[in-house]
């Protein structure tokens, strides 16, 4: 959403005697952030050797807050943005060209680690996702472990899981997991006339990016991500729809872990309804086996 937030912090005075860590500060409220906003918007670094005769507007809350030399760092991999590693100097410095050198090493080095930290989070998720669902479990248990992997595995607050109706083509929410589940009500039937989904109807993945409009809403998720399960000979066995409390934007490597994931999710849901099948198929011997009314004998008992 164009929004960041500082995750680590170095060089601040330490917390008043408790040995407690100083709590995350939103990035939109640091005077250095708008250095690293242009470096970010440049996508490339960017040195600054003296913030007093730099001539930016943009540098006098920085010079307010004693900052006088600026390193911005934006890290990327392959067009992504992660975010960006700020460096602030109390004196003005002199960058020459191994500064730069070394700054855009850096770049490229920690978009390298980054990406293949995401890369492993990923894998560890739909790791743990597989052996949640890989089991034979009832089919409304694997729906919740299903829409609730999505969510784990996308960041998301909410989650549903839907199956297609046969009749009318619609996807029908079948359960769901996290809070904001309760779009239920409202986005419990997706319809292929809905614009806003129609291409989830031809196999591809959606992002709808203001969902409270779409849904006539003021409150609630803000975005909505929708992929398909797929079923046998081209058909779509349903879908999951992950909804968030922000604009959501898939990179790269989220997409093919959610394509993944809905593979895994295809086979769960395949097995959980052969088992469901199976299951009705021997409690209907049973039933019919237990009722079955005996004639009396002297002969036996």
């Amino acid at each position: 959403a164009g929004d960041f937030r500082v995750l680590s912090r170095f060089g601040d005075e330490p917390a008043a005697g408790d040995g407690s860590e100083a709590p995350d500060i939103d990035a939109r409220e640091r005077d250095g952030l708008p250095l690293l906003l242009d470096a970010l918007a440049k996508r490339q670094p960017e040195l600054i050797e003296d913030v007093a005769t730099d001539g930016r507007p943009l540098l006098a809350e920085a010079l307010a807050s004693d900052v006088r030399a600026f390193i911005g760092i934006p890290l990327l991999r392959w067009g992504q943005d992660f975010g960006g590693l700020g460096i602030e100097f109390s004196e003005a410095q002199r960058f020459g060209p191994k500064e730069v050198a070394l700054a855009r090493g850096i770049a490229r080095q920690m978009g390298v680690a980054l990406a293949n930290a995401r890369r492993f989070g990923l894998l560890q998720a739909l790791r743990g996702i597989g052996l949640r669902v890989g089991d034979p479990l009832r089919l409304a248990a694997v729906t919740r472990e299903i829409a609730a992997g999505a969510m784990e595995l996308l960041g998301g607050n909410g989650a549903l899981l839907y199956f297609r109706d046969g009749d009318s083509g619609e996807f029908v929410a079948a359960g769901g997991a996290g809070p904001h589940h309760s779009i239920y009500d409202t986005l419990g039937r997706i319809s292929p006339d809905d614009e806003a989904w129609g291409e989830l109807f031809e196999g591809r993945t959606v992002t709808v990016r203001d969902l409270r409009s779409h849904l006539g809403a003021d409150e609630g998720p803000l975005s909505a991500v929708g992929t398909v399960i797929p079923g046998s000979e081209s058909a779509l066995l349903g879908a999951v729809v992950v909804t968030f409390d922000r604009v959501i934007s898939l990179g790269p490597d989220e997409s093919q872990a959610l394509s993944v994931m809905v593979a895994q999710s295809a086979s769960a849901v395949a097995n959980a309804q052969r088992y469901e099948r199976q299951r009705r198929v021997a409690r209907s011997l049973q039933a019919g086996l237990l009722s079955t009314d005996i004639p009396s004998s002297d002969t036996y008992e």
